[in-house]
């Protein structure tokens, strides 16, 4: 009996010391956008690593530490990575959408007034019609809308109101029908 405690107490500490070693190295991932990355994604991946028994740390705005065994922390770095892809993608989109704004405005016609569509809206609708697609839907004050160039319409579809729409441009900010 006294034998197979210590050869098992040989193996533990032996356990031991080949994961506090491959553990001991952490993975720092330095980027400026993790600076820019919303709480709630922050305390998503630090859930994740939790769960994954993996030491989450942000030591700085523009770094993060992970520090655990290396599989459970190679997954962690691609959740990073991800997060980070994503939070580009958006600010991508985000300047696409501040540059379409400053050349081309969509108008919803009303009363002879002309109410110009939120950026993000005024962007989707541009794409389509760049795109020369027929329609698009999308959503404007919270509502499901659809934009049809070849009648120059939008449609409210759950009040069913009908507007005409007006596209202007940088070019002509006088105004120009579809």
């Amino acid at each position: 009996m006294y034998g197979r405690v210590k050869s098992l107490d040989a193996a533990m500490a032996a356990l031991r010391d080949g994961v506090e070693s491959a553990c001991n190295k952490p993975r720092v991932i330095k980027h400026e956008i993790i600076s820019r990355l919303p709480r709630r994604c922050i305390r998503e991946r630090k859930r994740m690593s939790r769960a994954q028994d993996v030491k989450f740390d942000q030591p700085e705005p523009e770094t993060i530490t992970l520090e655990g065994l290396p599989k459970d922390v190679m997954d962690m770095n691609s959740e990073v990575s991800n997060a980070i892809q994503e939070q580009m993608g958006r600010e991508h989109k985000e300047e696409r959408v501040d540059q379409t704004s400053k050349t081309v405005q969509w108008y919803l016609v009303s009363s002879g007034k002309l109410d110009p569509f939120d950026k993000i809206a005024n962007n989707d609708i541009e794409s389509a019609y760049k795109a020369k697609k027929p329609s698009l839907l999308f959503t404007h004050q919270n509502l499901k809308a659809e934009v049809n160039f070849g009648n120059e319409e939008v449609t409210f579809l759950r009040i069913g109101a009908i507007k005409r729409v007006l596209r202007k441009d940088g070019k002509n900010m006088a105004g120009s029908a579809l």
